[in-house]
């Protein structure tokens, strides 16, 4: 009973927030790394080939639940409208896949309150590019 209780009480805030009509993203600090081969974000994030510095440029996401879009902003200009595929993953994450032909990436997101988290993921045959999003508001928009 604890287990269902538990599992409950990390699934709500992703459920409340899959009831809204838009999750904003602000997007205000990131760091970028770089395996030279497919391996998983996690490994990425705690081995990458490469590094690089901070990055302060403003984006923004806008992940519409209703049209199963995300639109993508930098400094305030659009740059692009994608179809998405939204699911939750069993660790309460919420994954934003980006539905174009060709590519694997997207966004990992967990909203509860108390350990919010977003990290950009672009998986290639010989790559794994991973942002880890150190500054960031989430918005969630009815």
């Amino acid at each position: 009973m604890k287990r269902y209780l538990l599992t409950f009480l990390i699934m709500l805030p992703m459920t409340v927030m899959l009831g809204q009509h838009a999750l904003i993203i602000h997007v205000f600090e990131k760091t970028e790394q770089v395996c030279f081969k497919k391996t998983s974000i996690d490994s990425t994030l705690l081995y990458p080939d490469i590094a690089f510095d901070k990055d302060s440029t403003y984006t923004k996401y806008v992940i519409d639940m209703n049209e199963l879009s995300s639109s993508y902003y930098v400094d305030n200009h659009w740059v692009s409208t994608l179809p998405v595929d939204v699911s939750l993953l069993s660790d309460g994450v919420m994954k934003v896949q980006i539905l174009e032909q060709g590519f694997d990436y997207g966004l990992l997101v967990r909203t509860d309150s108390s350990h919010e988290s977003v990290t950009w993921f672009w998986l290639l045959e010989d790559e794994t590019r991973v942002k880890k999003i150190t500054r960031f508001v989430i918005e969630k928009a009815s």
